[in-house]
């Protein structure tokens, strides 16, 4: 699985929708935490998992494993040659993590690491 950055751009429906998921699941305590979190702490959340927000130690042991760790989020293909796991900041204090397939980073306007090379001059 590689990593990307997203670009600022305007939201797909798609991911409005897992946005205001979120949303709703914060404002109304609709969430579970791993325990370690504190007022103003970095917290993630995974959109394999909506319902839970982590700290950064526990964020790495609760990636996915087998073909969910190879599933696009967005439209659900599994393929392990093909799938992204992107992590973008939606507040001071929370990053969403999510896994896209190249078709799904095309339409959500993702920067992968190659794309920043070729942006920048640079070769592999």
């Amino acid at each position: 699985m590689s990593a990307a950055l997203t670009r600022h751009h305007e939201s797909s429906v798609w991911l409005r929708g897992r946005l205001a998921d979120l949303a709703t699941r914060l404002t109304t305590g609709q969430y579970a935490t791993c325990g370690h979190l504190h007022a103003g702490d970095l917290a993630g959340v995974a959109f394999w998992e909506p319902g839970f927000l982590m700290c950064e130690r526990c964020a790495r042991p609760n990636n996915p494993t087998g073909d969910e760790k190879w599933t696009c989020d967005r439209c659900g293909t599994v393929n392990p040659d093909d799938c992204t796991s992107v992590a973008t900041m939606l507040a001071d204090n929370l990053v969403a993590m999510f896994g896209l397939c190249t078709a799904c980073i095309r339409r959500e306007g993702v920067v992968t690491p190659d794309d920043l090379r070729t942006e920048l001059g640079g070769g592999r």
